[in-house]
């Protein structure tokens, strides 16, 4: 597809390519695809004009998908957990889970595409050009239409996490790219995986030198993770868990503070009891997909205003110069967040990304302007891996 595409702008209005591919060819606009299964079929096309039994197939029928419906009024409780996990989504910023084994952590992550925004053309596009370079968009081929959702296992190598290899190709973050990167049990991945997801989640892309060649693809995902509180899973209830605080900060430890840094949220998710689950199931008010779809999209909707005619899409993307023109505060705002961030000695990084959240948080309840109620939470949402090694 990739391949196809530069022949448009080339001004080129034919392209022979292999049938496999012939789906994913079709979707270039004004380019004329003769689907070839020889390089003898292609030299009768080029000699004679004529390929018999060219393919017709409809690029728009052949993507076929046996998705499973999933929805957010499937998890019992966690309340919160949700609407950090609406947040995030709505100015698509990076946020953790935190809490025991059985609490939900990867049901809530799973569920994150059924409440993003449904894809653009041009980034149903841009994906699409990813997975043909990666030739993952399988026997079908054809328009992507769903937002990825990649979850790799902690075991995964550098190089099918990152990308490269002996004929490079894109990796898990590339391929994440308009959706959702999960990394589930994060403090099992490997330091160097862990460590080198610092730069694309600054730059959004990533570079690889292979061979004596450059490479560069893109990076643009939203990183969610899940973790243990601590080794077994049940830390601060001491009825079940025999950690000692020295090894919690251990664990918790093999997520350098650098990359704590790159999350903008991070939130508990607590043990759900017997009477939780009877009241979710009884109760019609749960919170599903439907409806944080809907408030995701209110905010998004104030974002694309807010930065119209820019090069940015969401409110996790701005700058410094962004942020002063976008989060002005009020004075008892401006007193509040002075006093957070002499209090918990935040970094300028932890700073700007409790002022994003901020904004985030008060373009899903409605506000024009950033309130202290919005910067409480925002900084709640920061403070969980504080209160966690306590």
């Amino acid at each position: 597809m990739p391949c196809v595409c530069e022949a448009k702008k080339s001004g080129i209005s034919k392209a022979l390519i292999p049938v496999s591919n012939y789906n994913e060819g079709r979707i270039v606009e004004k380019v004329n695809i003769i689907p070839t299964n020889s390089l003898k079929m292609a030299v009768q096309y080029i000699n004679n004009g004529i390929i018999e039994n060219q393919r017709q197939d409809n690029p728009e029928q052949c993507r076929t998908t046996d998705k499973q419906e999933i929805n957010y009024a499937d998890i019992c409780g966690q309340e919160a957990a949700k609407r950090a996990t609406m947040i995030a989504v709505a100015g698509m910023h990076n946020i953790m889970y935190i809490g025991p084994p059985g609490s939900g952590k990867t049901m809530m992550a799973k569920r994150i595409p059924s409440i993003m925004p449904d894809m653009t053309f041009d980034e149903k596009l841009a994906v699409t050009n990813i997975y043909s370079v990666a030739g993952q968009l399988g026997e079908y081929g054809g328009l992507v239409e769903d937002r990825p959702f990649r979850a790799p296992y902690h075991n995964v190598t550098k190089s099918s996490f990152f990308g490269g290899g002996m004929f490079p190709r894109p990796g898990e973050i590339t391929l994440a790219g308009k959706g959702v990167l999960f990394l589930d049990e994060m403090t099992e991945f490997k330091p160097e995986i862990l460590e080198g997801l610092r730069q694309p989640l600054e730059d959004k892309d990533i570079t690889i030198v292979r061979m004596g060649r450059t490479y560069t693809y893109p990076a643009d995902f939203m990183l969610v993770g899940a973790m243990n509180p601590c080794k077994c899973g049940y830390y601060p209830d001491r009825s079940r868990c025999n950690c000692s605080e020295q090894d919690i900060k251990r664990y918790i430890g093999k997520i350098s503070m650098p990359l704590w840094d790159r999350f903008d949220m991070c939130i508990k998710t607590d043990e759900i009891g017997y009477e939780q689950i009877r009241c979710s199931s009884d109760n019609g008010n749960v919170p599903d997909s439907e409806s944080m779809k809907q408030a995701v999209m209110r905010a998004r909707l104030a974002q694309l205003k807010r930065f119209n005619g820019m090069n940015i899409k969401y409110n996790s993307q701005m700058s410094t110069g962004d942020m002063k023109r976008f989060c002005r505060l009020g004075e008892e705002e401006e007193k509040l967040i002075k006093r957070i961030f002499a209090k918990k000695r935040l970094t300028a990084r932890g700073y700007s990304k409790i002022l994003k959240t901020a904004r985030t948080i008060a373009d899903i309840d409605g506000n024009v302007n950033i309130t202290t109620a919005n910067i409480s939470e925002a900084f709640y949402y920061r403070g969980i891996p504080e209160v966690t090694i306590h």
